[in-house]
């Protein structure tokens, strides 16, 4: 019986006859057609998550200024646990709130809202960072921030510092970007003159991210014109400073007190032209009227200004009025000596009034006592 249990089966016999390479390439076939079944986990998957593990978050002890941070930390640490459920995340968050000034909240809450029958919160994630909003949100943070807002300002050129100051205010003030009143405190503070290009445009932005985008460009194009600008200056050549007469005349200085030509003395081009007031220009050559008068030299004769010009009618040569010297003051009359009379004789009187006659005539006259002496 043991021989014929031992005794190969046809197929046996059938693979007793292949070689070792038919063997191997037909055992590769039947496991190439087989159905795939689950796929088994990878061992290095825990590893690799735990190469990719944040950094535990600070515990929050109940400081209201630190409670947005200590927030944002959280929902980054909680975003690498996504095999996690609700009621496990919640779980986590509570543990990491401890101190002596948050203990009896927690565990307020925990006997309020942890069912202990069936292990599971009766509030929702959501629900658990509400409550937390309400219970820890700095209101002074957020109305110092919301002021903030309301004076910040845009500068020409400055708009990326703007955005970035900008938004942070609005996570310090708790709000979202899609809120009205981050988009109306948004456009006082930009600079004029892009607010005014964007009221101008024809599809003009309603929404934050409409702005901004806005702003950025226009604010790009003030830059590239300034760098253009700054490119032209270091381009052009040093020059001095203007100089009074840029066109100087093209003849050869006139020396001081030498005739210019007239209509008299030369023809052709070099004749000098007259108008109704006088001769204005010389002739080719020849400085003109107003040239002459800022040299000091006059335009008809060449003489120069306040001497003596005979035969030249222009009143230049006059000596101005506070340099002429005024005319003498005429004497007034003397008053009559009556002061020398009082006391004297009538032969005295007599004998004095024919010496003054003898000696001051003129005098004597415009006393009104007749024409000399008798």
């Amino acid at each position: 019986m043991y021989e014929q249990q031992g005794q190969p089966t046809p197929i046996i016999q059938q693979f007793l006859g292949l070689s070792g390479e038919q063997l191997q390439a037909l055992v590769a076939g039947i496991v190439g057609n087989l159905p795939q079944g689950p796929a088994t986990p990878n061992p290095a998957a825990p590893e690799h998550r735990q190469r990719l593990r944040l950094r535990d978050p600070d515990p929050f002890a109940g400081d209201r200024t630190l409670y947005r941070t200590w927030k944002s930390q959280m929902e980054r640490y909680l975003a690498v646990h996504t095999q996690a459920t609700p009621n496990e995340l919640i779980a986590v968050i509570l543990s990491f709130i401890r101190g002596p000034n948050v203990d009896e909240w927690v565990n307020a809450y925990t006997d309020q809202h942890f069912n202990s029958e069936t292990r599971l919160w009766e509030k929702t994630l959501k629900q658990v960072w509400k409550d937390l909003d309400l219970a820890y949100t700095d209101r002074v943070g957020e109305h110092s921030a919301l002021q903030r807002m309301r004076d910040l300002r845009q500068k020409e050129g400055h708009a990326a510092e703007f955005f970035q100051e900008y938004e942070k205010l609005i996570w310090l003030a708790g709000m979202e970007e899609d809120d009205r009143m981050v988009l109306e405190y948004m456009k006082d503070a930009i600079c004029d003159r892009f607010r005014q290009a964007i009221h101008n445009q024809i599809n003009m932005p309603t929404t934050y991210e409409g702005w901004k985008k806005a702003v950025n460009q226009l604010d790009d194009n003030y830059l590239r014109e300034q760098a253009i600008i700054q490119s032209r200056k270091s381009r052009a050549p040093q020059q001095g400073p203007p100089h009074r007469n840029a066109h100087p005349p093209r003849g050869p200085p006139i020396p001081t007190g030498a005739p210019i030509w007239n209509a008299g003395n030369a023809t052709g081009s070099n004749a000098a032209r007259a108008d109704g007031t006088g001769v204005t220009y010389g002739g080719l050559g020849q400085p003109m009227e107003i040239d002459r008068t800022r040299t000091g030299q006059c335009w008809r004769c060449g003489g120069r200004r306040g001497q003596p010009a005979p035969g030249c009618q222009n009143g230049w040569h006059r000596p101005p009025a506070q340099l002429q010297r005024a005319p003498a003051p005429v004497p007034a009359p003397a008053p009559a000596p009556t002061q020398r009379f009082r006391g004297m004789t009538s032969e005295e009187l007599a004998e004095m009034m024919r010496a003054w006659a003898t000696e001051e005539p003129e005098s004597f006259r415009r006393a009104g006592f007749g024409s000399g002496p008798a």
